[in-house]
């Protein structure tokens, strides 16, 4: 591959990596803060309500971030899939199939109901009408979220449930190694692009030279 093909190859690379970075203010590190703080507020709430101290505020809160979290862990693995596709990183690769080994499918499936819950909570939800699977059979779908004698909450929709707690720090783990790699292959997208850079410089030096010696 001659420089040329190697700038425009890797100079497309690192742009596109780079666009699914904090610079851009996208990427798994944004979501990565998302659910940490969700989760502090959801903790706080959960343990207000233990305390019989709840209010409409803190139920709102208990439930609101339950599903905020679910979104941001659907964000966090569509950028996962998005920087392995780019990359093809074998460490990203084991990261995501430890994420699905501990949370299972469960994420994906609440995370459609969580998106389109006003069409779910009345029964015309893609997954109750027969568009989509896998189906949904309850009529309304009410969001659902409790602790366990564990201080874990769980989340529980259109007949899928999942650890609020463990998912959101397996996704924090992942989004960790997902900004690693998408870093460390951005970076060196761009050495390739100035080696590449160079060594066309250096190839159209030579050959100015070589016009200049021709009589």
């Amino acid at each position: 591959m001659d420089p040329e093909e190697k700038m425009a190859r890797e100079g497309e690379l690192a742009e596109k990596l780079a666009a699914l970075g904090l610079e851009h203010g996208a990427g798994a590190t944004v979501w990565r803060r998302v659910i940490l703080d969700e989760l502090a507020h959801h903790v706080e709430a959960r343990e207000q309500y233990m305390a019989e101290n709840g209010t409409n505020d803190t139920f709102a809160q208990y439930h609101g971030t339950a599903l905020v979290i679910v979104v941001a862990v659907d964000q966090i693995l569509r950028f996962e899939h998005r920087v392995r596709q780019l990359t093809g990183d074998a460490a990203l690769q084991k990261a995501r199939k430890a994420f699905d080994d501990e949370v299972g499918d469960s994420a994906n499936n609440i995370r459609d109901v969580a998106m389109h819950l006003d069409d779910y909570a009345i029964g015309i939800g893609n997954r109750q009408t027969g568009k989509q699977g896998p189906a949904v059979t309850e009529r309304y779908v009410r969001n659902t979220v409790y602790w366990t004698d564990l201080n874990e909450s769980y989340i529980s929709l259109g007949g899928h449930q999942l650890s609020i707690d463990r998912t959101a720090h397996a996704a924090v783990e992942l989004a960790e190694v997902v900004e690693r790699v998408r870093d460390s292959y951005q970076r060196r997208a761009m050495e390739r692009w100035v080696a590449a850079s160079n060594e066309l410089t250096t190839r159209e030096g030579d050959q100015a030279a070589t016009d200049v010696d021709e009589p």
